[in-house]
């Protein structure tokens, strides 16, 4: 080109210079007609509209080719392809702008794509990777094994974000749970916080979940409480039944149940302890041992027992006593065990004495023994009808040993006497019964 510059330089010392200009033109030498045109400008009137407008045209060609140039020269990939991508339309077409040029273009290009590549890939932004390696693709880029894999990876963890997005829309654990590619989304920028979230609730209620069946299957009234969350497992979740959702919340009740029953254990009172048993919720419950159930029967006893031995009942007092010890328990504090023993001796007295009155034939000498006992130990416990009983014995007593005296004097008429007078005590008592 330089050569054929010299020559038409050369021929316009000898050529007039609008043969000159028609001559490039004809030539289709885009530096050729800006060279013949410069300083020939008063000229161009002699030519035609289409040809000002083509002389205009390899003007803006060199012009940008001379850019081109500049950046090829200061090999900035960035400059070249700006500078093209702005002007392809002027460059379209142009005989200067030659093969190896275009091909340095080009270059150019794939190295811009191949730094966006890049930077993907430091980003770790896998739609940034995937749209970068398609592009980089397409364009002719020489990929490395490393771009490659990363490109792969980019596209097939886009894949699994969208299978994940769309088992998250339906709502459903099992869906999420076998859509998350732990491998391919656990360290995934492109993951929100939000679908990370569900996606954790969805794995810890289906692992939750398959626990609580198995303590649900063992009817493990602490393992369920445990496990079992009402947020967690709300009507939302569709693999739990109502029977299931009604167990655990029994269960809950049990435990909750339970825990009141230790505190009032570590009380050591005992109507703490009776208040504190739930019957209801813990008798079918596996939460007590046969040692706390065992608690629970002895404090049962106790407060009887304290509530007899508040009564002051005697009777009371004995029937509670006697059940007490019947089962084996200890007395309760504020029961005081010597008068507690008292009060069965008088109650043993007072049964003794009421048994000897309900005998057909009277037991006259063991009535007034026992009855004046009784009267010596606690009177208020005999009642007036009693106390009328130990008298009439007293008196047949009586009567029987005058009648011993009459007998040992052999005084007939003491005798007779003695007898009709004990007679008439039998017949009176006889009477009255």
């Amino acid at each position: 080109m330089l050569v054929v510059n010299e020559e038409v330089q050369g021929a316009s010392l000898e050529i007039d210079p609008e043969e000159w200009i028609r001559a490039a033109l004809f030539s289709g030498d885009d530096e050729q007609i800006a060279e013949a045109c410069r300083g020939n400008e008063r000229h161009l009137h002699a030519f035609s509209d289409e040809e000002r407008k083509r002389i205009a045209l390899a003007f803006e060609r060199v012009q940008v080719l001379a850019e081109l140039r500049a950046a090829f020269a200061r090999q900035s990939p960035d400059e070249i392809v700006r500078i093209y991508l702005k002007h392809a339309d002027t460059l379209e077409g142009c005989r200067n702008f030659g093969r190896e040029e275009r091909q340095r273009v080009i270059q150019a290009k794939r190295a811009l794509l191949l730094r966006d590549l890049e930077l993907a890939m430091r980003v770790g932004d896998i739609f940034w990777i995937e749209r970068a390696g398609r592009s980089a693709a397409e364009g002719g880029c020489q990929l490395s094994r490393e771009q490659y894999l990363a490109i792969e990876r980019a596209r097939q963890t886009i894949m699994a974000l969208r299978q994940l997005q769309q088992a998250i829309q339906s709502d459903d654990d099992v869906a999420i749970v076998q859509a998350y590619n732990a491998e391919l989304l656990d360290n995934c920028r492109q993951v929100s916080a939000q679908e990370m979230k569900r996606v954790r609730q969805a794995q810890d209620r289906l692992r939750r979940w398959q626990l609580l069946q198995m303590a649900l299957a063992r009817e493990d009234d602490r393992r369920i409480a445990s496990l079992y969350d009402p947020a967690l497992f709300d009507e939302q979740f569709k693999l739990m039944s109502m029977e299931q959702r009604a167990r655990c919340e029994l269960a809950i009740q049990r435990v909750r149940a339970y825990e009141r029953l230790q505190q009032a254990f570590q009380t050591g009172d005992p109507q703490h302890i009776v208040d504190a048993y739930d019957s209801e919720l813990l008798e079918a419950s596996s939460l007590l041992t046969a040692q706390q159930r065992r608690r629970v029967e002895e404090a049962r006893y106790q407060v009887l027992m304290l509530k007899a031995w508040k009564s002051g009942d005697l009777e009371h007092i004995i029937d509670a006593y006697r059940a007490l010890r019947q089962a084996h328990v200890s007395l309760p504090a504020g029961v005081d065990r010597e008068a507690l023993i008292e009060a069965e001796q008088l109650w043993e007295l007072l049964e003794q004495f009421r048994a000897a009155l309900r005998y057909p034939i009277a037991r006259d000498e063991e009535i007034v023994r026992l009855g004046e006992r009784l009267l010596d130990r606690a009177p208020e416990r005999v009642t007036p009808e009693e106390r009328e009983r130990i008298t009439d014995a007293k008196m047949r007593l009586g009567a029987r040993s005058r009648l011993l005296w009459a007998t040992a004097s052999g005084d007939d008429t003491r005798i007779m006497l003695a007898r009709q007078h004990l007679s008439s005590l039998v017949a009176s008592r006889s009477e009255r019964e």
